[in-house]
């Protein structure tokens, strides 16, 4: 119960829920342990796996009873829970900071609490589109406009391109290159895993035209001995040729989420290709200017961009490299303050409150105060990471079954 004057406990809840009400605004949101109501309570308790919506007018507690459940589920479901995490979306970054100690005061810390232009890793942005931009990149014909945008990046080029090998110069034409096209497709895989099938292939039928070049008038067909030299020869060059590596580069660029939709945005020429389904005025609103911020709505697709694109391995390395370089500095920090051996048993120290692994996440929390992610620009080359970063200090995301939603009736 509140010890607020006027209230006496004897008075029982409705007096705590008038003291509450009477008690001045702070800066953040208080739990409302003292005042809860009992439909309240049924609602936070409720035995249900599936979406829940809390609808009420302002005022009426919706967010809060909705961040209760999330503790109450934490608590409840801690061994399922603990294995995927929860994520508390809310629609700005003030409102985050808002409610952000709620669920904290009640002793859960494993939530992670992010706005909508927060969920793309890497990418942070309040930026939000013309009413007409933002319909565009909202409608579910979006999808098809990005699986375009990456099937366009998958080229064939209209002049042949030279390589220079040892004894002869052969060329990619687009006969060579739809062919490695065709079979990298075939797979199946998504585009940056397929960019080192297309590569392969490629070689392929550089090696068959470099035997061809080379023994053109000496060469017979029952010279198998030394076809194959000269194909293993050929090959062993090819692979190590930067020629060729600029090629790949130029025909099956590695992609990131971020690289395409730039790329995308700031090219009319792109946006016709990709965008053949949307009338004049559409594609018109999908144009931006280089270095231009990224918007909320650019999020939602720079993570269906990863569908088609394939996540950055290299990147997920590097997060992994430094995460394990900041547990390995947690860890001597806590060495470090567990140096005396002659602490009486009972005495808390630091390493009985925190382990390595936790502490290095405190280090990782993003400040909101700073200003929205600009786009790259496509000079600047490939930024994206999939390696999810930490707000608040939180464990990473990875994704969920239950569904909290509060909303105002209408």
């Amino acid at each position: 119960m509140l010890d607020a004057d006027g209230a006496e406990e004897s008075q029982g809840a409705d007096a705590a829920l008038l003291a509450a009400l009477n008690a001045p605004r702070e800066g953040t949101m208080r739990d409302i342990v003292a005042t809860i109501r009992a439909e309240q309570d049924e609602i936070i308790r409720l035995d249900h796996d599936g979406v829940l919506v809390i609808e009420g007018g302002p005022g009426t507690g919706k967010t809060a009873v909705a961040l209760h459940r999330v503790a109450y589920l934490l608590y409840a479901h801690r061994d399922r829970l603990a294995r995927r995490g929860v994520l508390v979306i809310g629609p700005n970054a003030g409102f985050l900071d808002h409610v952000g100690d709620v669920v904290p005061s009640l002793g859960e810390t494993s939530v992670v609490l992010a706005a909508p232009g927060d969920l793309f890793p890497g990418v942070r942005t309040a930026v939000e589109d013309e009413p007409r931009t933002k319909r565009v990149k909202g409608d579910l014909g979006m999808v098809d406009v990005l699986a375009a945008a990456v099937a366009d990046r998958q080229e064939v080029p209209e002049n042949a391109i030279p390589i220079d090998l040892d004894d002869v110069e052969i060329t990619v034409d687009a006969r060579i290159a739809a062919s490695a096209r065709r079979r990298a497709r075939e797979t199946g895989l998504l585009h940056n895993d397929a960019r080192e099938v297309f590569r392969e292939r490629l070689i392929e039928e550089l090696v068959t035209r470099a035997v061809h070049e080379i023994g053109r008038g000496w060469l017979g067909r029952d010279d198998t001995e030394i076809r194959a030299e000269i194909a293993a020869d050929a090959r062993v060059e090819l692979k190590t040729s930067s020629q060729v590596s600029d090629v790949v580069d130029r025909l099956w660029p590695h992609l990131t989420p971020q690289r395409l939709l730039v790329e995308l945005f700031t090219s009319h020429a792109r946006i016709e290709t990709a965008a053949t389904s949307l009338d004049e005025r559409d594609r018109g609103a999908l144009y931006q200017r280089e270095g231009d911020a990224w918007t909320v709505s650019d999020v939602p697709l720079l993570d269906e961009a990863v569908e088609w694109l394939g996540r950055d391995r290299g990147a997920e390395e590097r997060a992994e490299r430094e995460r394990r370089e900041r547990v390995e500095y947690a860890e001597g920090v806590l060495d470090a303050l567990d140096t005396d051996e002659e602490l009486d048993g009972e005495v808390l120290r630091a390493v009985d409150l925190v382990d390595a692994e936790t502490l290095s996440g405190r280090n990782t929390g993003r400040d909101r105060r700073a200003p929205p992610s600009a786009r790259p620009t496509t000079a600047s080359g490939p930024t994206a990471t999939w390696s999810w970063t930490r707000p608040r200090s939180s464990p990473r995301w990875t994704g969920g079954s239950s569904c909290v939603a509060a909303r105002a009736s209408r």
